[in-house]
């Protein structure tokens, strides 16, 4: 898979999802390759596989964190413009793809939110008066 995608980082099958889920985590350097990376995956994971879904997240999204990527696919993707269906032909499988990367150039057609970065100094602080706040 490296030598057709070598942008890929990772590739996660999540024990949980026994093989219907696979999570990919590429270094994304331009616009439209989250969904280029789909077309190019899903015919060799289909080889392997009985996945149902395949996941396109940034290096920056721990693939084997189910949080990270929840929050990934709820953060960066729009499902009308980042999700496909892709057929592989000679396997007669019907996958969906999800692009959940950054999005950049051409494919920003509405505002996007920064990602939300906890304070090191606040979370410190609330450490350390956890005990003194009673509230678990």
């Amino acid at each position: 898979m490296r030598e057709s995608l070598p942008n890929l980082k990772q590739c996660f099958v999540p024990d949980a999802a026994r093989g219907g889920i696979v999570v990919l985590d590429i270094n994304k350097s331009q616009p439209g390759e989250g969904q280029e990376v789909l077309r190019i995956a899903a015919p060799l994971i289909s080889q392997y596989t009985t996945a149902k879904f395949i996941i396109v997240c940034d290096d920056d999204v721990k693939v084997n964190d189910w949080n990270d990527i929840i929050w990934a696919i709820t953060t960066r993707m729009d499902p009308s413009r980042d999700s496909q269906f892709i057929t592989v032909e000679n396997q007669k499988v019907r996958v969906l793809g999800m692009d959940a990367t950054n999005k950049s150039g051409a494919e920003i057609t509405r505002e996007w939110g920064v990602p939300i970065k906890k304070s090191p100094h606040l979370v410190a602080k609330v450490d350390s008066i956890w005990d003194e706040l009673n509230i678990l």
